[in-house]
């Protein structure tokens, strides 16, 4: 069918209207959605809560520079990724609440580095590594305490030995099944050696390059019941599966 130019014109018209029509129709839908992104009830953080070693401080920053929190806010659930480092983020929409869940607190050991002469900075320490808060300069065989021959100031979250921890925890809890009594331990990196001594002046010293194997804990308990660990001047475990008495 022929269209005279009025009829063309006109044709055209119309679909121009339509489209700017349908613009002006999703460009109303996107305001509408990105209003609704700031203000919906269901997406607005009411609290927040802590779980384990984490600071909000921390990770506050690392968030704030994602393109979607510099748009919607830090008070929006989206503006929140599922984990930041080593920290997960768990978000229930129907309480508001979301939960940083960073490592496990569980205190294993009181680590002391020695920041002067006369001062020590002492932290807990969980069966990881992890620095997890300040704790006292205690004395006694009730609580592991490992003294540091390092000049260091742990932070909290991060590791006390970047290797060998595990070595570290195997003594410790190896020893704690066995019937001794530690007063303390103490790292020399340079030689990469945890000294354990016991409340009788029994002395043990470990190599933390290899894990300790049960053969050599089960042969330590020997020398503890028969008495020869006492009578001797030191039990040295610095070779793996070889015993040297003193």
């Amino acid at each position: 069918m022929l269209l005279s130019k009025a009829d063309k014109r006109r044709h055209y018209q119309r679909v121009r209207l339509k489209l700017y029509c349908s613009a002006g129709f999703l460009v109303l839908l996107l305001i509408f959605g990105f209003y609704g992104l700031l203000n919906f009830p269901a997406l607005k953080i009411k609290k927040i809560e802590i779980e384990g070693v984490t600071k909000l401080e921390d990770i506050r920053p690392t968030v704030l520079s994602g393109a979607l929190a510099r748009v919607l806010g830090a008070s929006n659930f989206y503006s929140w990724p599922k984990k930041v480092g080593m920290i997960d983020i768990k978000k229930d929409y129907s309480t508001g609440t979301l939960t940083l869940v960073g490592i496990a607190s569980e205190r294993f050991a009181i680590w002391c580095a020695a920041v002067s002469s006369a001062q020590a900075s002492c932290f807990w320490v969980n069966r990881e590594g992890l620095a997890l808060e300040e704790a006292p300069d205690t004395e006694g065989a009730s609580i592991a305490k490992v003294n540091d021959n390092r000049d260091l100031m742990p932070v909290t979250g991060k590791p006390i030995l970047l290797r060998y921890f595990p070595s570290v925890t195997r003594i410790i809890a190896g020893l704690a099944n066995l019937p001794i009594s530690i007063a303390s331990f103490s790292y020399n990196d340079r030689l990469q050696e945890l000294t354990a001594t016991g409340v009788r002046g029994e002395r043990m010293i470990f190599s933390v390059r290899f894990i300790l194997d049960e053969k050599a804990l089960t042969s330590l308990g020997g020398l503890i019941q028969s008495g020869k660990l006492r009578n001797s001047e030191y039990a040295d475990f610095t070779v793996e599966n070889r015993i040297y008495l003193k």
